[in-house]
């Protein structure tokens, strides 16, 4: 099944990428999935490399994903054409891990951090691949982040690594970024997905 629950829609349709590097699409109306392709961008996401990245579609149609080496040390920001999958590269950033990322209504990415030492949540801007930190959060994210609204996100974090230790496989974690707060809202899976 599809892991890290990398989703996200725009006119009708649904995407979603495999830690494999798979992109799928998925009509709303008719709930037909075709697989797009693989995510291939030259000189990236080969052998070992981890395709766990979420992917985020502005209301204009572009497509964006992240992924890290298989280190685990560097991450990855590309844009992804929708029609083909191929991904380009836009920025490496260095000691970034980013389990989630979402296209917001400001024209920025917003990403959590799947690095258990970070903790943060940070925006991206789309274009220079920059990283801004907004600010830490005692949670280990895994899985998406999603825009409700203005300044309030959800995203996933792990069940199983501190402050959370309740051994279930995900939180539903609401995050307001204008009073800088991460609050738990308890577990929403325990059988190994997020």
């Amino acid at each position: 099944g599809f892991t890290s629950t990398p989703i996200c829609s725009t006119d009708g349709i649904y995407y979603a990428n495999r830690d494999t590097g798979q992109l799928y699409s998925t009509n709303l109306a008719t709930g037909a999935t075709t697989q797009i392709g693989w995510l291939t961008p030259t000189n990236t996401f080969v052998n070992n490399e981890s395709y766990r990245g979420d992917v985020a579609v502005f209301s204009d149609g572009r497509m964006f994903t992240i992924g890290f080496d298989s280190a685990q040390t560097t991450g990855r920001l590309f844009s992804v054409d929708r029609s083909t999958a191929t991904a380009t590269l836009i920025a490496t950033h260095p000691g970034y891990i980013f389990a989630g990322l979402e296209a917001a209504s400001d024209g920025f990415l917003y990403a959590v951090s799947a690095n258990s030492a970070q903790r943060g949540i940070y925006r991206i801007d789309p274009v220079s691949g920059v990283i801004t930190t907004l600010f830490n959060t005692p949670f280990s994210y895994v899985g998406d982040i999603a825009q409700q609204g203005g300044n309030i996100f959800y995203a996933t974090a792990w069940g199983n690594v501190a402050p959370i230790t309740d051994g279930s496989s995900g939180h539903l974690i609401r995050i307001d970024m204008t009073a800088q707060t991460a609050t738990d809202l308890g577990a929403i899976a325990t059988d190994g997905g997020s």
